[in-house]
Parts: C-alpha cells; structure tokens; sequence
C-alpha cells in the first residue's frame, strides 16, 4: 500500500485500536452471542436522540487554555465551557508533537466507557494553517480497518486460534497472494495473531473465504463509516466503499489497503469501542452541565473534573 507519509502522520495515535482488538479475537466465541459489530448498531438509537444533534458554537477543541486546574475554552455567545481534557496528558502529547516537528499529526485519546475525550491534539509543523487534522477524514483507514474486518470474520464463525498458512502481502496484495501454495506458504498465523501483528495475507484469504462486498459494507457501516460522528462539534463522515465482484478488491479492503478513509477522531473511538464491548461511545469534549458564564465558570472550576490518566 502506497500513501504519502503526510497522510500517515495524520492517522490518530491516541487509541492503540491494533491491541485492543486482540483482547475481543482472544476471548469466548459463543454461537448465541450477538455479534460485536451488530452490538455496536445499537448505538444507532443514540444518533438519533437530540442529544447526539448538540453542538456548541464558536468551539475549537484546538484552542483552550488552562484556569484552577481546568481546562475551559470561550464560546462565540461569550460563555466558558470547561473541557473534559487532562491537562497533563494534553500538554505531553502536544510537547512530543512540538520536539520532533510532526508535519502533520493528530492524536486522540478517549476514555470508552464514556466517550469524554482525554487529550486532543492536531499539529503541523509544516503547515500551521493546516486546520484541525483530528476532524479531516481523508487520510486511509489502513489497518485500523482490520477491527472491521475482524468483526465480520468472527461472527462470520471464524474461529481466532485456527491458522492459516501465506505468502506475500507484506506491503501489497496480488492475485497469487489470495491461493493457498504448499510450496510458498511457509508461515502461519491464526487471525488473533494476524490482528496483533496486522498480516495482511491472512486477512485477505479469510475475507475472501468468508465475506462478500454487502456483508463488510454493512459492518463497516455498523462501526460508523459514511455517517458524522456525532461529537461536540460537526464533522464530516469518514468516507469509503467495499468494491463489489472483484475478489482481490475486496480482499485489500479487508486487509486496509485503499477504498476506506477516517479521521482521527473516528479511529480513536473504534478503539474505544472494541474496548468497551462493542458500545460506540458518544465523543464529548466539553464537560456536562459545564457551560454557563465566565464569571460563573471561574468561581466552581476548582473542582476536580478530569480523570487520571496512567501511562504504562
């Protein structure tokens, strides 16, 4: 797969999505369990309740500065949104972005089982103009796509252990890649090791095998590609198709080669979503209850309001 490396900086760092999926491929697969992508349709019901609707004028995520402790941020209305970021956490990330001059970059991290949004950080060194990258969706979804794909597959009665045998599609996938060869398919990987250590080859025979174009479609749908995520404020969806009645198309799809996009933003929250289960969080950025008037938000922001944050 061939991107430029502008558009793999501005892939999120801030959710390790790759290892997170690892845990659900390693765990019990039972027949009668709904499938963890079908868990995540739920969520649909909450796109449609007003709240997902909010948006707070005048919000950059960008721009905020610290006050007791607090991060808060000014509205277009003169009010002050106290933000749910970790101060400390912000301000490492964007001094490891600052050190080595990151062109452009993005990082999100989010707390699953709630969606409030730890540390928010979109950065070009090359371009200080570049806009908020955490929110572009044109960068490739790459193998952040195989959490879709090993969605599908394990519903799909793929058992995780069962290994399968490859050659080829280190860097890219060819025709021959797809056909089982005795004579060249000398490693095997079971699809948990195949998501842990992202072997492309595995996971396009499996997908070949196992899917069609309709079926990681709907997946793909179902983890919130071609849909606004809802956030605090808009966003555009994360765009892409799964070209039908070409099997080495699909397979590369399957695998993160071309055809899906996603921004940061969406990226971070299909982490969170393996690691809450298959619950796609609502991303929120400004505090519950925490917009009022300046004066107001100054006297109350003593108050302990971020999460600790522990990086191992």
């Amino acid at each position: 797969m061939r991107v430029s490396w502008r558009l793999t900086l501005r892939i999120t760092i801030g959710v390790a999505a790759i290892g997170a999926a690892v845990g659900f491929l390693t765990g019990p697969i039972s027949a009668e369990a709904p499938g963890l992508a079908l868990r995540a349709l739920a969520r649909t019901e909450r796109r449609a309740s007003a709240a997902d609707g909010r948006t707070f004028p005048g919000l950059d995520p960008r721009r905020h500065r610290v006050e007791d402790g607090a991060m808060v941020a000014d509205l277009s209305d003169g009010s002050t949104a106290v933000l749910s970021l970790d101060p400390g956490l912000q301000h490492h990330l964007e001094g490891v972005f600052d050190q080595y001059e990151v062109p452009w970059g993005a990082a999100v991290a989010i707390e699953p089982s709630t969606g409030r949004v730890l540390a928010y950080v979109s950065h070009s060194s090359a371009d200080p103009d570049a806009g908020d990258l955490v929110l572009d969706p044109s960068p490739p979804a790459a193998s952040v796509f195989k959490i879709v794909t090993g969605a599908a597959l394990i519903d799909a009665g793929v058992n995780p252990a069962e290994e399968v045998c490859y050659h080829g599609g280190a860097s890219r996938l060819h025709d021959g890649d797809l056909d089982d060869d005795p004579d060249r398919d000398r490693r095997c990987a079971s699809l948990t090791a195949a998501m842990g250590s992202s072997i492309n080859a595995v996971f396009a025979k499996l997908a070949v095998r196992h899917l069609d174009a309709s079926v990681l479609e709907r997946y793909a749908s179902a983890f919130g590609f071609g849909e606004s995520i809802p956030f605090d404020v808009p966003t555009r969806p994360s765009p892409g198709e799964v070209p039908e009645g070409d099997p080495l198309e699909l397979a590369r799809t399957a695998a993160g080669f071309w055809h899906m996009y996603m921004s940061p933003l969406h990226a971070s929250l299909i982490g969170a979503t393996i690691a809450d289960g298959g619950r796609m969080p609502r991303a929120s950025i400004v505090c519950a209850g925490s917009v009022r008037s300046r004066v107001t938000i100054l006297k109350s922001s003593k108050r302990s309001l971020m999460p600790t944050v522990l990086l191992a």
